[in-house]
């Protein structure tokens, strides 16, 4: 009986992660940004190997160069937050929501030392988050994190609270944040947002 009870629980437990899935994905966003970057066509290394950095004899050309990563709506008006260094270099940048539409996307504003940048869209039919309070949160706490991870929008991850107050008083999660998860929302258990996700500490 008591083995029973616990499958029991924790089916509960999984509806609680799978009913936040489906609260909170629909305000994630993936973020494509380009530009477009100069270079001197060098098929065969022979700047490399002379280590020439003049382009005399060289044609220079140009191809756009695509970075991804995630955001979400904060307000019914579209503003969508991210880091900024996903989009610090980007001349185009663009949103896809998770019912498939894509949209151009301006920059608002940012700061780069918060690493926090504000995108607005002009778009209808948007569903923003709701926000907590990560100074109640505790080490413990499961969380959950959605973003666009190798480009796969819409990821979930769940994992929980590791520490509090690392590098700018930020959180530290054991859910898994791979790259393109940065600027997606890290989610407490009421739905909420309570930090932005940024990196992962690799050794």
């Amino acid at each position: 009986i008591a083995e029973e009870i616990s499958v029991q629980k924790l089916k509960e437990f999984s509806t609680i992660f799978r009913d936040i899935a489906k609260k909170v994905s629909p305000s994630v966003v993936s973020i494509e940004v380009s530009k477009t970057v100069e270079y001197i066509e060098d098929p065969y290394g022979l700047n490399r190997f002379f280590n020439l950095d003049s382009g005399r004899g060289r044609r220079i050309k140009k191809k756009v160069e695509v970075s991804s990563g995630s955001g979400f709506i904060a307000d019914a008006e579209g503003h969508i937050l991210t880091n900024f260094h996903v989009i610090e270099e980007g001349q185009e940048v663009n949103v896809t929501l998770m019912d498939g539409r894509k949209v151009a996307a301006t920059f608002v504003g940012g700061d780069n030392e918060l690493d926090i940048a504000v995108l607005k869209i002009q778009l209808a039919r948007i569903t923003p988050c709701e926000f907590g309070d990560s100074s109640k949160v505790e080490v413990g706490d499961w969380v959950l994190a959605i973003g666009n991870p190798y480009g796969y929008s819409h990821t979930v991850t769940e994992g929980i609270i590791s520490a509090k107050y690392r590098e700018n008083n930020s959180l530290q999660t054991s859910a898994a944040i791979n790259p393109g998860n940065s600027g997606g929302p890290l989610i407490d258990l009421d739905g909420r947002v309570i930090g932005i996700n940024r990196s992962i500490k690799t050794t």
